[in-house]
């Protein structure tokens, strides 16, 4: 299964006289995680046998590795994974049994402290059990844990729970159980039930950004956006989702909690400033003229016609400047901020942490990315308020071997800081109409100079960061322009640069379509609990075009309407 190198001594394994149980937990760990993030059902019986073996050895103090095994054998004989562990000549049974007898041992041999993972583990086991009364019993033998502690638990409980019951807050002592768990905390029980929500606004141009308005106006009636943790967007979805991060930020500081009510206001007056920011003709104020794009591009040697720079002074001038009043430009590293009614008695002392915090609260905050593309690498390249660079978890490297740019926080000293209008401008930075933006990095290599480019490149409906953020449920709003039928190719030199954008368009629409197919399939295997993808053609279906003489044919009667309404 997989080789791990600790000390500079080569351990396998994947041999069975290889028995140390801390390092097989490790192990199960890792493939836990990457089961997650990239839905492999490898990586998911690499977890499940790692932890198996690990947790043949003692308890130790917590029984880390038994109660994790317990989890993972749950967890692989879920509804969705019956056909394929039949297929992989597995029986369900067996790991069944394998849960309840780890658990049993648990509950009979391991002794009782008042660590908190000592606890939660003697809980889960008795919930793994249903034997809700008795678990609830272990709980109120301990004082609240610090925040970070109390989410990992209550999310793996929330997901056994999940295991156990379609709808398992209807169950009574499920639901007693957590409220013992959270007490005075009905957000947070609703926030690990619901999953971590993360909302993508997809690239597309100014377009895409009037089609996300739309979105966001019918999310906020329904009163969703409170629950939107992760905000992810690319190109046209940046220009706009920065502007609502921001309104929503000015509203948290000063009068949170907010009303359902209090969202629908807020998406309308992004609404009303988004047309008068648009109204100020951006292109057209940074668009030179045609002599000077040739020049640009013959005589110095630029890679596009238009400078990102100057799209940044403009959209800092016309988009965020007026949401936040004040002088200076807009830096990143000055956007965290901690909402009015943080509590401090539920999240604990220190600064307010949208990752650590958020499943606390009934209005989120939800942290912002901003997606563009490396052209040094061919990577994903983010921009969030605390940190900038190529995310790990969105690299497959047992498919990409080229060098990733490493991200960390902020160190504005260091040179290692952006403003918030050149963010949206790398991420909105169509290549040949835009030069790249030019990113004076610090990285050791003196060589490199690194370009970003638009974030459509890369990931076009910016999924990629809300996986790589843990979300579980996807709101997907997909306005990227999408192929339409072409009776009559365009040929000759005059159609040779039609038909290179076809073929690019074509790539982009294959490419579009696979991210929607492997939504679709982490839906049905269980790693998302919700999906929701809104596209420009949802609903409207074509009929073939028929052959010229007689065949088979059929009619496809369908309603005037489409189902979102559209004639």
């Amino acid at each position: 299964m997989g080789q791990i190198k600790l000390s500079n001594a080569e351990f396998n394994l994947d041999a069975p006289s290889f028995t140390d149980q801390e390092t097989l937990g490790l192990a199960g760990g890792i493939y836990k995680r990457r089961w997650f993030d990239l839905g492999q059902f490898s990586d998911l019986q690499c977890a499940v046998s790692y932890y198996e073996r690990g947790a043949r050895g003692p308890l130790g103090e917590d029984a880390y590795t038994q109660i994790n095994a317990a989890f993972m054998q749950d967890l692989i004989t879920g509804a969705y994974m019956q056909d394929l562990l039949a297929r992989a000549g597995d029986d369900p049974a067996k790991h069944q049994n394998q849960a309840m007898e780890l658990r049993q041992r648990i509950v009979q041999e391991l002794t009782a402290t008042n660590d908190w993972w000592n606890v939660a583990t003697r809980a889960e086991a008795l919930f793994g059990l249903r034997r809700y009364e008795e678990a609830m019993a272990v709980l109120t033998q301990q004082e609240r844990p610090e925040a970070w502690k109390l989410e990992a638990t209550t999310r793996q409980l929330a997901t056994l729970a999940h295991l156990q019951e379609e709808r398992p807050l209807e169950n009574p002592a499920i639901r007693n159980f957590f409220v013992t768990l959270l007490p005075q905390s009905p957000e947070a029980i609703q926030s690990v039930f619901v999953g971590k929500v993360g909302l993508a606004l997809s690239g597309g141009g100014f377009r895409a950004s009037f089609f996300h308005l739309g979105l966001l106006a019918r999310l906020a009636e329904l009163d969703v956006l409170r629950q939107v943790e992760v905000l992810s967007c690319v190109s046209g979805g940046s220009i706009v989702g920065a502007c609502y991060w921001l309104k929503l930020r000015q509203r948290l500081k000063e009068s949170a909690p907010l009303s359902r009510e209090s969202y629908v206001q807020i998406v309308q007056e992004l609404i009303e400033h988004f047309q008068r920011a648009v109204g100020f003709d951006l292109r057209g104020g940074v668009q030179p003229p045609k002599w000077t794009l040739v020049r640009r591009v013959l005589v110095k040697g630029e890679q596009g016609a238009l400078d990102p720079e100057q799209v940044a002074s403009a959209l800092e001038r016309d988009f965020y400047r007026p949401l936040l009043p004040g002088s200076g430009t807009l830096e990143m590293h000055e956007l965290p901020f901690t909402p009015k009614d943080h509590d401090e008695k539920l999240a604990g002392p220190g600064d307010f942490n949208p990752v650590q915090h958020n499943w606390l609260r009934r209005d989120k905050v939800p942290v912002l990315i901003l997606n563009a593309t490396t052209v040094n690498t061919g990577h994903g390249w983010q921009f969030t308020p605390t940190w900038m660079g190529e995310s790990p978890w969105s690299i497959h490297g047992a498919a990409d071997s080229v060098p990733r740019l490493q991200w960390f926080w902020y160190q504005p000293a260091a040179g290692w800081h952006m403003s918030l209008s050149r963010a949206v401008a790398a991420s909105a930075c169509v290549p040949g109409v835009f030069s790249p933006l030019n990113l004076q990095a610090p990285y050791k290599d003196p060589d490199l100079r690194v370009q970003l480019v638009d974030g459509g490149v890369y990931d076009n409906q910016g999924t990629v960061s809300l996986l790589a953020s843990n979300c579980n449920v996807l709101l997907v709003s997909d306005a990227a322009g999408q192929l339409l039928l072409q009776l009559q190719p365009s040929a000759g030199w005059a159609g040779l640069g039609k038909y290179a954008v076809r073929s690019m368009d074509t790539l982009m629409e294959r490419i579009r379509q696979a991210n929607y197919g492997d939504l679709s399939a982490r839906l049905l295997s269980g790693l998302l609990r919700g999906l929701m993808f809104v596209h420009m053609k949802d609903g409207l279906d074509a009929d073939p075009i028929p052959l010229d003489f007689p065949t088979d044919e059929y009619i496809v009667r369908r309603s005037i309407l489409s189902p979102s309404g559209v004639r």
